[in-house]
């Protein structure tokens, strides 16, 4: 398909060589202006909704993938900017926005609603001027741009060289935390074929570590030995492990109301045959059965730090929602682009005369 095919002739895609590559993937899909001489909207991010992603927590991921602006922001419900009829200048599209009325939606004032389904554009919210912004947004990308599958402990490239720390986190979670599957007990010890030890803070990316984690748990990655410990694995069925290590799920600390540690898919096609896995589980109490096989004796206490449970979070957001959701070497930009060659727009605010209709 020819881009005058589907692109309104006042818009254009610039440094962009086909269609959205990552449109299939998504329902979801979030627009904001660009820094350039003339008004430029493009896809800062996207996911596909599930059914289990609320605004709030999705305010909370634009947090993330945005550079840092006003601590409130808002979202546009709104049409394809590519193939609606925007106006072509400042003053035009005000008074559009007027008169189409289109709902905002606040951060903090939509509680646990699902998020529906549609393109967005981002704005701030500036409570002194009780008005709205359109603001210039740039994507943050990846600071782990790449992984090697880290394995199940027993060699080959990224795996665990640290077979105590193995052993450790088989007797700790004794079970996929995911899915619940156990190791089968036999008299000669338990049979972990199929469950792997997955490192959540990849051992390959230990040089960035004194940038991603706290102060507080940074000596525990400070060496392969001291990271390829139960603080920084969990066992995983082997599928699971793979789709873990690739990001194409995460676990969000942060989840729906009274669910916590909860699991987000982020694309359609992403995470094939995780729809009935919700959360993560702590590690499986000491039964008789596994102390009388010499298991088990690993502690809740020793569980996972979180730290690097949000460290796997942001960067599977950075990689899968952020633009286009493809690795930060090939993630070009579509643009739809309203020409204004006579002005440097830094931003486009509303005008405070406007009352948005706030949902």
């Amino acid at each position: 398909m020819a881009q005058s095919d589907f692109l309104h002739p006042t818009l254009m895609l610039r440094d962009y060589d086909d269609r959205y590559q990552n449109e299939d993937e998504r329902n979801i899909h979030v627009w904001a202006s660009a820094r350039s001489l003339v008004l430029r909207l493009r896809v800062i991010a996207g996911c596909y909704q599930h059914g289990d992603l609320t605004y709030d927590t999705f305010f909370m991921w634009l947090a993330v993938i945005v550079e840092r602006g006003p601590k409130e922001l808002a979202l546009v419900h709104w049409g394809d900017p590519r193939i609606r009829d925007l106006p072509q200048d400042e003053d035009a599209l005000s008074t559009w926005l007027q008169q189409q009325r289109a709902p905002v939606i606040r951060q903090g004032t939509t509680r646990s609603s699902n998020v529906i389904p549609g393109h967005y554009i981002l704005l701030d919210w500036d409570p002194l001027a009780n008005t709205f912004y359109l603001r210039c947004r740039t994507p943050l990308l990846p600071e782990i741009s790449s992984r090697c599958l880290s394995g199940n402990g027993s060699g080959g490239t990224g795996a665990s060289v640290n077979r105590r720390g193995r052993k450790l986190v088989r007797k700790r979670d004794m079970a996929c935390r995911i899915t619940q599957e156990p190791a089968t007990l036999r008299p000669r010890g338990a049979n972990f074929t199929a469950l792997e030890v997955a490192h959540i803070y990849p051992l390959a990316a230990l040089d960035q570590a004194n940038r991603l984690v706290s102060a507080s748990v940074f000596p525990w990655l400070s060496s392969r030995d001291a990271a390829d410990m139960p603080y920084n694995a969990i066992l995983l069925r082997s599928d699971i492990h793979n789709l873990f290590d690739d990001y194409q799920f995460s676990v969000w600390k942060y989840g729906r109301e009274n669910r916590d540690n909860y699991i987000y898919r982020f694309e359609k096609g992403g995470a094939p045959g995780m729809q009935n896995y919700k959360q993560i589980f702590p590690p499986r109490p000491a039964t008789e059965a596994n102390l009388t096989a010499g298991h088990a004796s690993v502690t809740s206490t020793d569980d996972v730090s979180w730290d690097f449970f949000n460290v796997h979070f942001r960067t599977a957001l950075l990689w899968h929602v952020s633009g286009q959701g493809r690795s930060p070497s090939t993630n070009a930009v579509l643009t739809a682009e309203i020409n204004r060659p006579d002005q440097h727009l830094a931003h486009y605010r509303l005008q405070p005369a406007y009352s948005l209709h706030i949902t």
